[in-house]
């Protein structure tokens, strides 16, 4: 099996365990919610990394397209994602500072 390949179960963003490739496997909500995750870049296809589990206002930190993003619960419960079994960042970043390493 590819390393890339994803797992088969796919689910919200806040189900999801932090520090692990994700790949979004689709968009769920009104027109305009998902307009605005269009306009962060995260479309499906997408690979991500979820950096930080939901606080207690359902914040969620994420790494994506060389960017770190905080998504409130409503744009997270709208992400389905799985995971992939590669870290999205972890090539191509610096752990410490998310800058690329090339």
């Amino acid at each position: 099996m590819d390393k890339r390949q994803t797992a088969s179960k796919a689910a919200s963003l806040l189900d999801m365990p932090c520090d692990c490739g994700l790949r979004v496997e689709e968009l769920v909500g009104s027109r305009s919610l998902r307009s605005r995750l269009y306009a962060m870049g995260i479309l499906p296809g997408t690979e991500m990394e979820l950096r930080a589990r939901p606080c207690k206002d359902g914040n969620v930190c994420v790494n994506v397209r060389q960017c770190s993003l905080v998504l409130g619960e409503s744009l997270a419960r709208a992400i389905v994602c799985s995971p992939v079994h590669t870290s999205v960042m972890d090539d191509a970043t610096d752990p410490a500072s998310g800058r690329a390493v090339n």
